[in-house]
């Protein structure tokens, strides 16, 4: 039976690579496997067990195969190729002590096997294991930025029905939605308690539609974004070039599965709520430098019926609120616990803030969609100055 493509090609290994090298090298493309292999007497063992082959070495063994089986010989060159590409041995090892049985489980979990020879197996007992193992790392790779969803989401478990059919339904409504639509197509899904991780891919803007031949046609032109939804999706984790862009397809993510409007903010810093309220006091003061607070949103205010009151004021600082406690007995800001969100200035730039409390602590959360990383960078070494 010929290969999948579609599947080989999902992992980034190329099919038609190997029949190149076919072509090129004939009969001594065993040898180069076995150079690509390297000196790995668990690989012979598993070789000769799942392939039924002979042979006194690892370059002999191949030999046998090749003129046994052409597509088993790809098979296994396929999966050389995916092993070269330095998947952490820690993935491969916690992934086969779970998913094989026997001496190869066993070993699996005391480490004591080469890893990539555990590959073969893995892919033999299920295919889909070896997808696993590359989103897996993947993952590891990649560097993400953390958000918190407001208002909470308080639905247990709401991706467990959740695959790959019902997400690609779900990507597409959402750009049916859209002003300019683009092709669309969840990659890879995976849920496991109340956490959700999920790749998709996006056409990019400048390109034409895209001819959905395989599903590689869509790599070559198309953005790769990944999200982990945590806590229920109270927490997300994304990573995508254009991350403040892609916020409104986990948004339209969670309405779909919750039918709940939520909106995603970046988690800048986490400090003790007390050093949040000697900070605004200082900014009142106008003890701290080169900064001004412009806009405060205010919970449980003490006034009758405890509402909610924003005070604001355009470029300076808000007077009001001094005016207020000193004329007025009206002190706003009793507790930093009520604060929703504020706005500072900090040399010439606006940053909006909301404030999300835990115990004694409090998660700051940028409200500024489109702020720039070195102008996140700054906003966060100063907040860490004055209030960490």
């Amino acid at each position: 039976m010929p290969l999948d493509r579609s599947y080989w090609e999902s992992l980034d290994v190329c099919i038609d690579d190997i029949t190149d090298l076919e072509r090129t090298l004939g009969n001594k493309i065993s040898k180069r496997l076995a150079n690509k292999f390297g000196e790995n007497p668990d690989l012979e063992i598993i070789i000769k067990d799942y392939y039924n082959v002979s042979g006194d070495s690892l370059s002999n063994l191949l030999t046998s195969l090749n003129s046994k089986s052409k597509e088993q010989f790809q098979e296994l060159y396929a999966i050389a190729i995916f092993a070269s590409k330095r998947i952490s041995p820690e993935i491969i090892y916690e992934i086969a002590s779970n998913r094989l049985e026997g001496v190869l489980a066993t070993r699996a979990s005391k480490k004591v096997v080469d890893p990539n020879a555990l590959l073969l197996p893995l892919f033999k007992k299920n295919a889909n294991t070896l997808m696993e193992i590359f989103y897996e790392h993947l993952f590891q790779c990649k560097s993400f930025k953390r958000y918190k969803c407001q208002p909470e989401l308080k639905i247990s478990s709401p991706f467990k029905k959740l695959d790959k059919n019902r997400m690609d339904i779900i990507l597409q409504t959402f750009e049916k939605s859209q002003p300019d639509p683009r092709p669309i197509k969840c990659w890879w899904i995976d849920h496991e308690n109340d956490n959700l991780r999920l790749v998709f891919r996006r056409e990019r803007k400048a390109h034409s539609h895209l001819k959905m031949v395989l599903n590689n046609s869509f790599i070559k032109t198309a953005d790769e974004k990944f999200f982990v939804f945590k806590k229920d999706g109270n927490i997300l984790e994304l990573c995508s070039r254009a991350p403040q862009q892609t916020l409104d397809i986990a948004e339209s993510i969670i309405k779909q599965v919750t039918d709940q409007t939520v909106e995603y903010y970046e988690l800048i810093n986490r400090y003790k709520l007390s050093n949040l309220d000697n900070f605004i006091n200082r900014i009142l003061s106008n003890q701290i430098p080169d900064i001004t607070l412009t806009k405060v949103r205010v919970r449980n205010a003490p006034v009758v019926n405890s509402p909610t009151i924003e005070v604001a004021c355009k470029g300076s600082s808000i007077p009001s609120l001094n005016d207020l406690n000193e004329k007025h007995s009206l002190r706003l800001i009793k507790n930093s616990a009520d604060i929703e969100s504020f706005r500072i200035k900090i040399q010439g730039r606006y940053y909006t803030l909301r404030s999300d409390v835990e115990g004694d602590n409090v998660s700051l959360l940028s409200d500024n969609r489109n702020i720039r990383e070195k102008d996140k960078e700054k906003l966060s070494l100063f907040l860490d100055e004055h209030i960490g």
